[in-house]
């Protein structure tokens, strides 16, 4: 915790299991962690309370997948749980790589005269960035194809993850 003894999750989790009489270890710290950052909250600590929050919801994950879910998991793995946007920016930028990288390699003839080289990634990744934020960038294709899949798959991950990062910076800046 920030300003507090240095220790990690898998510690507590490891010193809670040492004791032997708790049955769930694992429950136990984020039930506790989850009052924490309660607390934190109605006193406006909100670092502190966005860390225990953390700390609550990844109690859980470790406990194994299915506690979470493939939501929770999500949740965790775009945006640290809606507490780390410096993750959830990340992310961002990887979806917009990964689909740029794909509309590379599907090379629409839509993209017209810049077929290779530099230029045509360039053109590539501008087209991303565009279909990330929804601008219904051009060129678009006249029947549905893999182009006009990975358009529309992008189409629904980008805002997600715009929001989850909105999300996040939201958390950060809370008062």
């Amino acid at each position: 915790m920030p300003g507090g003894p240095k220790g990690t999750l898998d510690e507590e989790i490891g010193a809670l299991k040492q004791q032997g009489d708790i049955e769930a270890p694992h429950t136990l710290l984020a039930q506790t962690c989850r009052r924490l950052s309660a607390n934190a909250e109605e006193n406006r600590e909100y670092p502190l309370a966005n860390e225990f929050h953390y700390w609550s919801m990844d109690s859980l994950r470790k406990e194994g997948s299915g506690r979470l879910g493939l939501i929770g998991t999500l949740y965790w793995a775009l945006s640290g749980y809606g507490v780390r946007a410096a993750q959830a920016f990340w992310m961002l930028v990887g979806i917009w790589a990964v689909f740029t990288t794909l509309y590379v390699l599907v090379n629409p003839s839509e993209f017209g005269v810049f077929r290779q080289g530099i230029c045509y990634f360039w053109q590539a990744g501008v087209y991303s960035l565009l279909a990330i934020a929804r601008l219904n960038p051009e060129p678009r294709p006249d029947e549905p194809g893999l182009f006009q899949l990975l358009v529309g798959l992008e189409g629904i991950f980008g805002p997600l993850q715009i929001a989850l990062l909105a999300l996040a910076i939201r958390r950060q800046v809370m008062r």
